[in-house]
């Protein structure tokens, strides 16, 4: 019983809504550059649709264990309207962080909105920042190299903005 007071914060509860909010937002943009097809297989599996869900559920992907920080469970098929939709998204993912933490988040998707993000979330500056795969794809020079190895470094001490 201690242990999910310790969890059930409203500090805590509002920096989950904002760096979720803000991974969200940070990736949206590499939805809107994925295939028609790949958004389709995307929700497919998502959603646990036939095989996918079978899938998960034969091989225990779908199990969450109860450990200290967790909370036992079955992850449940993504139920928002569309998994290109960076709100749905959010709401999805505070959903579960409320049902696998101990005692609960205190989320309550009525009372708790998500939150704004700053510019460089929606712009994609903050995205460039992190996009590795990027950098790594387009270069062909040892000094290029260096420099996305140089990122990718930059990108691993990354830290949230803060919350008040």
């Amino acid at each position: 019983m201690l242990l999910a007071a310790l969890f059930y914060c409203p500090a805590a509860l509002r920096w989950d809504m904002q760096v979720l909010a803000e991974e969200q937002a940070l990736i949206q943009q590499l939805y809107d550059r994925m295939s028609r097809e790949t958004v389709q297989q995307l929700d497919y599996i998502a959603r646990q649709r036939r095989f996918a869900g079978w899938g998960a559920s034969l091989t225990g992907e779908a199990k969450v264990r109860n450990r200290r920080f967790t909370r036992e469970g079955e992850v449940p098929a993504f139920d928002q309207p569309n998994i290109q939709n960076v709100a749905d998204r959010w709401r999805y993912g505070m959903n579960l962080g409320n049902l696998f933490t101990p005692g609960g988040t205190g989320f309550d998707p009525t009372r708790n909105p998500m939150p704004a993000v700053g510019a460089g979330y929606t712009s994609g500056s903050e995205l460039r920042r992190v996009d590795t795969r990027a950098l790594i794809c387009t270069s062909s020079t040892l000094g290029s190299t260096l420099t996305a190895f140089r990122v990718l470094a930059q990108a691993r001490t990354f830290s949230p903005s803060s919350i008040d």
